[in-house]
């Protein structure tokens, strides 16, 4: 349940073979994992996961956790490296979504909903960006973002938000909202446009949760300062 961030030296995989070298029998069972190839003075290099320069990747298990994949161009996230001659063997624990594609952060869903024995390389091939989550049963709010009141035209400010997933083992884990997480997190609500808003609905991983505001609108609000203001005379 740690984290663990692995960068590659040249031509190296961030996990898995070194400059040359094949990668092969890598597990991950859980924690927050970044994968970061090392690159070659011509731009080009390792897998993030896998295969360094010229290496292949095969028997990679991925169980549990948050994982990220980075490589450059001509090598996979999780697979080959650049010149590497195959991908195989790359399987995903059926609770997990695999997202992969040339974007960081990568929005193509690859695999929402699979079987462990389904080999995922070919679709990763040449994908500079992956990451894999796994998908949680349920989720809730245990922290509220830091600013709960509104007025109408405000835009909605996640900062501060701290979700609770459960699993179905019955295990949890907290997910802070940040520009690591964001790509995980999307909200109903982007702007406030009624005094009637008074929730906004946050989704990971398909499951979603409600966030509880205060709103009030312009005229409102300045009445109650008003209310609130004291004048003091000398």
């Amino acid at each position: 349940r740690g984290t663990v961030v692995a960068t590659g030296g040249t031509n190296a995989a961030g996990i898995g073979g070194g400059n040359g070298k094949d990668g092969y029998n890598i597990t991950i069972n859980g924690g927050k994992v970044t994968a970061k190839n090392g690159i070659s003075k011509y731009g080009v290099g390792a897998a993030g996961i896998g295969g360094g320069w010229n290496g292949s990747c095969h028997d990679v298990t991925i169980n549990g956790g948050m994982v990220t994949a980075i490589a450059t161009e001509g090598a996979s996230c999780i697979g080959a490296g650049y010149e590497g001659s195959a991908s195989y063997n790359i399987k995903v624990a059926t609770n997990q979504i695999v997202k992969a594609d040339n974007n960081n952060p990568p929005t193509t869903i690859i695999a929402p909903t699979h079987t462990a024995e389904t080999d995922i390389a070919s679709d990763l091939k040449d994908r500079l960006y992956a990451e894999v989550i796994m998908v949680p049963k349920s989720i809730a709010v245990k922290t509220p973002p830091a600013k709960v009141d509104y007025i109408e035209g405000d835009f909605f400010d996640p900062t501060g938000l701290v979700i609770t997933l459960t699993y179905n083992d019955g295990s949890t884990a907290d997910v802070a909202y940040n520009n690591d997480t964001k790509s995980l997190f999307s909200f109903d609500v982007t702007t406030f446009t009624s005094t009637s808003q008074n929730k906004v609905v946050v989704t990971y991983a398909g499951e979603t949760a409600e966030i509880n505001f205060g709103i009030v609108n312009e005229s409102s609000y300045d009445a109650q300062l008003g209310e609130q203001a004291v004048v003091c005379t000398q």
